[in-house]
């Protein structure tokens, strides 16, 4: 059929080029500032209401999940002695749970036998004196007996996931984080609220001095190697094990980290240099992920760890659906120049209308990376892939940070993205192993594009062919490389249906947010989303998913074109490859020469790390 040509947005090219010109210009005193690309590494768990944002960030969390022993006095350490020599009278496990120290991270029965072992070996051939003895008797009885003020308040937006007890989630510092506490009411909403007094103390068990016994070197082993072993149960009926586990879950570790870092060339400096200044521009600006109105999923915080450059940690934010237990998970991706919660409301309409997990990332959009380990970078992709086999355990544990407790995440699961974003998905889909590529439903892409080493065409052509790739397409243009990677779709999978293209689709058609800097962004680059076309993705994206995950294979006719009635309006659905087919002579040449000098670049970023693909 004849595809009638669309107008294009010429001008995007000349905002972008000033945007570039003033980034160069504040870029050494922003990175005098940031130091590095800007991505960050802090850990958060964070509650969400639908009409609220914030987030809680912390630094680099402590391994063991305690704030550890203070060590620096006799006085201390002479405690830590004679809390070995008394009685045990440790208070009730439920009661300790419940009035946690807010200066201790993990669970207080951890933290007690730490630190009485230290002050057991340290103190032996330290105190002598019967004064410091005393005085510390009296400082461990009241570090051991903590009071309903201290208890740790419930705060609302919680998730429930589990009728089992909730632990709290523990700050970098060490401290409990009181947004990270879960409802004790199974089966609620992931929005329902808790009320601050739900915390329950015994009374007569609250009043009563505990002198408890240090533990030995031996038994603070046994203890140890007891909360290791507790990470392993995902279901519980024990609320203390369920609590410790939660929390140990919580802690990231690097230990299984192989990759290592390249030395930067001056051309990976200088995009260091631009894009760090670009990843605080969004950092300041985009804010926590907001909730459309009316919406039951809850969206928490936490951080990511990829095996790339030496251990690459970024933000990454978790979408629950009100589904006790959702068996469906969605990795969604951002855009070039992007951020994770830009598309908050595209990653909470999938998670509600197609009842699965949804996680997005705020990636990296330096293609100067020296080690590819950006949004686009073939070595990202692979070491992503690497999250997605096994027992998944980096993943397990950022979503179980995020979520307050032990999540068991769905074997299944969609790879989607938009622009970049979209080549991110067909590039970690090429890395998976055969039992990880055996759970992968599909792919949906939001007008996707492959603008890494690897080009589009390689990238399909490599993918099973029963594996659905669904592409949702705007026109064609700078934005999306003049449709390089719907073309290359059609060319690799003729006569198939493969997506649609939006009649007088924006290539930003799917960035949705409530945040008013992601509008602003958006108008900066000249794209003007027709309202009908909006919700028409939201739509389409839904229906796509739930297909591949029940293995449908209707998803439409090849060349016919087909309305989409919205609430504001009627949209168009275009067969592929649309416009991308059919490009002006001017067209072409930009995209080959836009697509040319990214891959030049990237090769020179690279050096010997990588192979710069030659077809274009």
């Amino acid at each position: 059929m004849v595809v009638t040509k669309q107008q294009k947005s010429w001008l995007p090219v000349g905002v972008v080029s000033a945007g570039v010109g003033l980034v160069l210009a504040v870029a050494p005193i922003a990175m005098a500032t940031t130091g590095a690309d800007g991505d960050s590494g802090s850990t958060a768990a964070v509650d969400q209401k639908s009409s609220s944002s914030g987030a809680t960030a912390g630094a680099k969390p402590d391994p063991t999940g305690s704030a550890g022993a203070a060590t620096g006095s006799n006085a201390d350490k002479a405690a830590d002695a004679d809390k070995s020599t008394g009685p045990d009278k440790s208070a009730d496990p439920d009661k300790s749970d419940s009035a946690t120290e807010s200066s201790t991270g993990g669970t207080a029965s951890e933290a007690a036998t730490a630190s009485a072992t230290v002050g057991v070996t340290e103190t032996a051939s330290q105190t002598a004196t019967e004064t410091a003895t005393e005085t510390a008797t009296e400082t461990a009885t009241e570090t051991a007996s903590p009071t309903p003020e201290t208890s740790a308040e419930a705060v609302p937006g919680a998730v429930v996931e589990t009728g089992s007890s909730a632990a709290p989630a523990t700050r970098a510092d060490g401290s409990v984080d009181p947004s990270a506490t879960q409802s004790a009411a199974a089966g609620e909403s992931p929005a329902a609220t808790a009320e601050p007094d739900a915390a329950v103390v015994d009374d007569a068990a609250a009043g009563e001095t505990t002198d408890p016994a240090a533990p030995t070197t031996e038994e603070a082993a046994k203890s140890f190697a007891a909360l290791a072993a507790s990470t392993e149960q995902t279901d519980t009926s024990d609320a203390d094990t369920d609590a410790v586990a939660a929390t140990y879950m919580m802690t990231a570790t690097t230990s299984g980290l192989t990759s290592t870092a390249s030395s930067p060339n001056l051309v990976s400096l200088l995009g260091s240099l631009v894009f760090g200044a670009w990843t605080l521009v969004l950092r300041l600006f985009e804010g926590f992920p907001s909730l459309p109105a009316g919406s039951t999923v809850n969206v928490r915080q936490s951080s990511l760890t990829i095996d790339v450059a030496g251990g690459t940690t970024v933000p990454a934010y978790w979408y629950f659906p009100a589904d006790a237990n959702p068996d469906r998970l969605i990795v969604l991706q951002h855009g070039f120049l992007a951020s994770a919660p830009m598309y908050s409301y595209t990653a909470a309409n999938l998670a509600q209308n197609t009842h699965s997990i949804v996680v997005t990332l705020s990636l990296s959009s330096n293609f100067l990376d020296a080690d590819g380990a950006w949004i686009g970078g073939d070595a990202l992709h692979s070491a992503f892939a690497k999250l997605l086999e096994g027992s998944r355990t980096e993943l397990t544990r950022s979503a179980s940070a995020a979520a307050g407790h032990t999540v068991v995440l769905p074997a299944k699961f969609v790879l989607a993205g938009h622009s970049a974003g979209g080549g991110f998905a067909l590039g970690v889909a090429n890395h998976l192993d055969a039992a990880a590529m055996g759970n992968l439903t599909g792919i949906l892409m939001f007008d996707g594009v492959a603008m890494g080493t690897v080009t589009a065409k390689d990238l399909i052509s490599a993918l099973p062919a029963d594996l659905p790739i669904m592409q949702i397409a705007g026109l064609s243009y700078g934005w999306n490389l003049y449709g390089d990677t719907t073309l290359a779709l059609s060319q690799a999978r003729p006569g198939q249906f493969n997506g649609v293209e939006l009649s007088w689709g924006r290539h930003m058609d799917s960035m949705q947010s409530g945040n008013a800097f992601v509008g602003i962004f958006v108008l900066s680059l000249l794209e003007f989303s027709l309202p009908q076309n909006v919700d028409a993705i939201q739509t389409l994206a839904s229906t796509y998913v739930n297909k591949m995950f029940t293995g449908a294979t209707d998803y439409g006719t090849a060349g016919q074109s087909f309305t989409i009635s919205t609430p504001r309006g009627t949209a168009t659905a275009l067969p592929l490859p649309g416009s991308a087919g059919s490009l002006w002579i001017l067209d072409q040449l930009l995209k080959d020469g836009y697509i040319f000098v990214i891959r030049l670049f990237q090769g020179l970023a690279l050096g010997t790390n990588s192979t710069v693909a030659a077809s274009v």
